[in-house]
This record gives C-alpha cells, structure tokens and sequence, in this order.
C-alpha cells in the first residue's frame, strides 16, 4: 500500500498557489493530497500592502498548517524559505519535512534582503523596481524571461505574464527569528537549480552551510522548476515525502 502525504507547495515573489499547476496533478495521480494557498497580497489575495508583513505571511501558513489532520511535507519556493523556516520551528509536530526549493535559508536574526546581498551571480536586482509609495516591488518583463524563467518558451513565459503581480516590500527587509534548536531537528532537504539566475547555485550552497540536511538534490533547471521541469521536481518531491517516513531519528545528512 502506498504511503500517502499531505504536501504544502509555498510560491515565491510576484507569483500565487497557481505557479504550481504542472506540479499538482503529477502529486495527486499518486493518491497526496496538495494544499497550495496563495500568500498575502499575491494571487487572489486582496490585502493592502501596507499591512503585510513577514508575520502576517508566517501566521497565515502557520494556519494552514494547524487545519490540516496529519504532518505536512511543507515546500518553499525561493522567498518562501523565509516563511517555512519559522513556521516550522513554532509547529514541528505539524510537519514531516521541509523542502526547500533553491530557496533563501535565514539563520535567526537575518532578512531575505541580508540573503541576497553581494550576491555578484544573481541578475533579478536589475530588472527590480520599487513603487512610489515604497510598499511593493516589480519585476519587469525582460526579467521574468530572463531570470525566472530562463528554460521556458516564448508561449510559458506569455502565460505567466499576466499572473503575475507587484510584491510586498517589508516581508524582504524585515529579519525572521526562530529557534534555531527545534529547526535543527526537523528533517530537511534543499532542491538546488544550476541555471538559476535569481538565487546563484554558489548563494545556495552558503546559505544551507550552518544547517544539516537529509538530502541535496540537484536539477538542471532555471529558478522556476515547477513550471519549466514539473515532472522531475514532482519525482524528487515524492520521494523527500518517502525518505522522510523511513529516517532513523539520528541519521546524517547525504547528498544526492
């Protein structure tokens, strides 16, 4: 009998629960069942900018996260690794692992502005602007080609286009603090992406140095995976979800 889990897919900066849409019915055919809610202020989610914080991002995944009947298998997606740390930290009963997807890895005390600084392989800073009032952040469309969705096609990178919308500015400079004790315990992986031009492969392996990981795996992908290589990010997914129920409780860290 397969073993089924519940999975909490996070998106990233601009995006909403819709970007894993590739990646949800590969998850589903295989009996789990996928929760991928939208963060506040991106997709559907109307809140003002002015009253988004990292918090409210921490406390409205913290939420999901007590509704749900058993552990989930929480992903984070790039911004997301700001967000699935703390919320994992306060609630570890409620998760079975963490997976995070070249996403940002904070130490308590650090802010994704602090992550991503005097990162010199990374090109998304160019093609970032603020807005007037200094609440959002955009990305321009030459960017989303070239450093979101670097493997994708014409078509893809039009039908993303117009999903996307501006960012919330004070969840990126504003630092996260956890207890860095109970994280330590909590069974992680990272999906590292060699072609990412918006966290750099070099920024990836720093930021997972302080902390122990069951398993490393490597796609050849840009920063999007889930749209550009869906089947291969839903295999390793499936399989975070496996290792995880078969870990010995003092097990080191590999690679793959």
């Amino acid at each position: 009998m397969t073993v089924v889990s519940t999975f909490v897919l996070l998106h990233s900066a601009w995006h909403g629960g819709w970007v894993w849409d590739r990646v949800t019915p590969l998850l589903k055919e295989q009996g789990h069942t996928v929760i991928a809610p939208d963060l506040p202020g991106h997709g559907s989610d109307r809140r003002s900018f002015s009253t988004i914080t990292l918090m409210t991002y921490i406390n409205d995944i913290q939420q999901v996260l007590v509704s749900c009947k058993d552990p989930v298998v929480l992903v984070g997606h790039s911004l997301a690794g700001m967000v699935i740390t703390p919320v994992a930290a306060a609630l570890p009963a409620r998760v079975q692992c963490l997976v995070y997807l070249t996403a940002y890895v904070p130490r308590s005390g650090q802010s994704l502005l602090d992550l991503s600084r005097g990162d010199v392989d990374a090109r998304a800073d160019l093609f970032v602007t603020s807005s007037k009032d200094g609440l959002s952040r955009q990305i321009s469309p030459q960017g989303v080609a070239e450093v979101l969705y670097g493997d994708c096609d014409p078509g893809t990178v039009k039908w993303v286009q117009p999903k996307l919308r501006p960012d919330p500015l004070r969840p990126t400079v504003e630092a996260v603090t956890y207890d860095e004790g109970v994280f330590g315990g909590l069974t992680k992986f990272y999906v590292e992406c060699t072609r990412d031009r918006s966290i750099s492969l070099t920024r990836q392996r720093q930021m997972r140095k302080p902390f122990s990981f069951q398993a490393v795996f490597t796609l050849e992908s840009d920063h999007s995976p889930m749209i550009s290589h869906s089947g291969e990010l839903a295999n390793i997914l499936i399989l975070c979800s496996q290792i995880s129920r078969k870990r010995p409780a003092d097990e080191d860290a590999a690679s793959v």
